[in-house]
This record gives structure tokens, sequence and C-alpha cells, in this order.
């Protein structure tokens, strides 16, 4: 009986470990420099990039042309979303549970319309991103919310 209860407190250490790793690790690195995530391209701000700096400087730094209006307008869609789980099941499909204006999440898939023109267009293990199509630059970042700290 020892035995086993050492097998299942070292199973519990291992994976709570495991989960302040993982949290250690979304908490360092930057949103955009995710392993799981390829880089729309190398040295390229991507549109969320362009909404913190502005779209001039944007705009010199190499950053495709966006529409002002979706720039602008993004901050006033991210207040409204509240992304609370994702499910990735390879690079194009995967789904992201999504609540907008304080109502109970739903589940959204790569491709579906979440809100005012933006579709879910990819998700990893934290995050899940939106734009005006699936194929195109991304407007908009969800993040999950940190764990609670006991």
């Amino acid at each position: 009986m020892p035995v086993v209860t050492l097998g299942v407190w070292l199973a519990l250490g291992w994976s709570g470990s495991a989960w302040v790793m993982q949290a250690l690790q979304a908490t360092s690195s930057a949103p955009s420099s995710n392993s799981s995530m390829a880089p729309a391209s190398a040295g390229a701000p991507t549109a969320a990039g362009a909404a913190a700096v502005g779209p001039e400087a944007a705009r010199l730094l190499g950053a495709p042309a966006t529409n002002a209006a979706e720039v602008v307008a993004s901050p006033s869609v991210a207040s409204r979303l509240k992304l609370v789980g994702v499910a990735s099941a390879g690079a194009q499909s995967g789904a992201a549970l999504i609540g907008i204006d304080g109502q109970a999440p739903k589940p959204y898939r790569i491709g579906q319309a979440v809100v005012d023109g933006f579709v879910l267009q990819s998700v990893d293990r934290l995050a899940a991103r939106l734009g005006a199509q699936v194929g195109g630059p991304s407007a908009l970042q969800l993040d999950m919310p940190a764990p609670r700290q006991p």
C-alpha cells in the first residue's frame, strides 16, 4: 500500500509541475512567439501589433496594409469577447469556446463567424485568432485568462 501511495503522490507532483511550467511559459513569452504558431511573415508585425504601434508605424515596419477602421474596431470587439477554452485537432481544425457580451460561451469552429464580420481563423493551446477571413491576416487575438493563484 505505501508503494501505491508513493506512486499517486509522484504522479500528482509531476502533473502539478507540468501545469506550473505551462503557466510560467505562457506568462514569460509574448503571444506572437508561441512555438506552436508559425509567424505570418518574418519580421513583419501582425494586425494586432499594428493596433499597438499605430497603422503608419506598422506600415513603415513592413506590415501588410490594413483597413484603419478594422484596426480601430478591434479594441471594442475585443472587450466584448472572452475566450473560455480551446480545442485544437491539427493545423486546420479546432474550436474555441467564446463568450460574447457576458453571455454563456458557445463553441465556434475554425472558419465560423463569431461576431461583427470576424471569423475564427485558428487556435492554439492558449489563444484564438480572429479576422475577416480564414486565410487573411489576424485582426484580433484572444488569450486564455491567467490561472488563478491559490
